[in-house]
């Protein structure tokens, strides 16, 4: 439920929002433990220690994969724009003459922030947004550089081109 929340990138680094992410785990760990006290009264400690433990394990699991592929979303998103920015700059292509596209993954998981977004443009070097995808944790849209004049369904490998000869 709580998948669909912005990622504010804002001038947070890396570690920092490590550290956010693994005191939320702390304080969830620390409400389950409160909960099974609750849920199984005749328990001994020892047991809801175990019962914890089980339910750290597996939500650990679970963040660290989802933080690993938001982090690589990230990355590869900068990577892209700073590559887009580097081509412009040295005049390989022109930035009129392209635009960025948002693209979601099109599939039922796509989630409804990010659905109506699927297919908007906008101008070379802009971001529409306030910031490039992964709007939120687990987003698996990107932007992607298209030309102007591109429709839907036609081949995108003039930008690969146009960069491979310089």
């Amino acid at each position: 439920a709580g998948q669909n929340r912005p990622v504010d990138r804002g001038d947070e680094t890396a570690s920092e929002r490590l550290q956010l992410a693994l005191e939320m785990f702390e304080f969830g760990v620390e409400m389950k433990a409160a909960r099974l006290r609750r849920e199984h009264p005749g328990a001994t400690p020892a047991q809801i220690e175990r019962m914890v433990a089980r339910y750290a394990s597996r939500q650990l699991k679970v963040r660290t994969e989802a933080i690993a592929r938001t982090e690589v979303m990230t990355a590869l998103q900068a990577g892209k724009r700073a590559q887009w920015d580097r081509v412009v700059r040295e005049g390989v292509i022109q930035a009129e003459d392209w635009e960025t596209e948002f693209v979601t993954a099109s599939d039922e998981r796509v989630c409804p922030q990010c659905s109506p977004l699927d297919g908007t443009r906008a101008p070379m070097g802009q971001t529409p947004l306030g910031q490039d995808p992964p709007l939120h944790p687990l987003c698996r849209c990107l932007r992607r550089a298209v030309l102007r004049n591109f429709r839907q369904g036609e081949p995108t490998n003039r930008f690969r081109r146009a960069v491979a000869t310089r």
